[in-house]
């Protein structure tokens, strides 16, 4: 099962009148901060806005880095599947 998203890019475009963090792609609200403070929520707003680039990027990496090492195991085969449950996890394929 793959999980389909809003495409990005994705982008932290300020606050409201009521001073909720909102993230935006194109148009469409992503994500509307409740009840945090502003410092919390803009943390928040920014890491949710950077979502798309950060999974295109750990799909990227994990592809380089596989294709590297061939059959090889290393020590780094545990940063790899930790990378990989990410993706998983964000595509809705947990294992």
């Amino acid at each position: 099962m793959t999980t389909q998203h809003t495409p990005g890019p994705w982008k932290f475009v300020g606050h409201n009148a009521i001073r909720q963090s909102i993230v935006k792609a194109g148009e469409r609200t992503i994500y509307q901060s409740i009840g945090d403070n502003s410092e919390i929520g803009d943390a928040n707003a920014r890491l949710i806005a950077a979502s798309p680039d950060l999974l295109k990027t750990c799909k990227s990496l994990v592809r380089m880095i596989l294709g590297y090492m061939e059959d090889r195991r290393t020590f780094s085969d545990t940063l790899i599947e930790k990378a990989q449950q990410v993706i998983d996890r964000t595509e809705g394929k947990e294992r």
